[in-house]
């Protein structure tokens, strides 16, 4: 008798244990993403407007040109980059047969977490 109530004391507790970790996980990610932003953007052939893929895109710390982040663009020409934490960053961009792009002084903030650039 006293084995059967101790492995039900157990296993609630294991439940309400379960319970309070998971409740507090998604508490500290919701915090997480909320200090988080997002930069999206699409990059054209000036001469003819037109949209290049498999461009690569590459975010950089300003202070010692590190990379923070990256993705390609797809045949659409256009990218995006998410959870990047608030701050000020350098977009970088590289594509075969181009020069490359740099813009600077990109910002996030909770005031501002999203960023929509011009065409590049």
């Amino acid at each position: 008798m006293f084995n059967v109530i101790t492995k039900t004391v157990f296993f609630i507790c294991a439940i309400f244990l379960t319970y309070e970790t998971s409740k507090a996980e998604n508490v500290f990610l919701q915090g997480r993403d909320s200090l988080n932003g997002k930069i999206r953007g699409v990059i054209i052939d000036k001469d003819n407007n037109s949209p290049l893929s498999s461009a690569a895109v590459q975010l950089l710390n300003p202070k010692d040109n590190s990379v923070v982040s990256g993705t390609e663009t797809g045949t659409d020409g256009k990218f995006s980059i998410e959870n990047i934490p608030f701050g000020t960053y350098t977009l970088k961009v590289e594509i075969i047969g181009y020069s490359n792009a740099l813009v600077k002084g990109i910002s996030l903030s909770k005031e501002k977490s999203e960023v929509n650039l011009e065409p590049i």
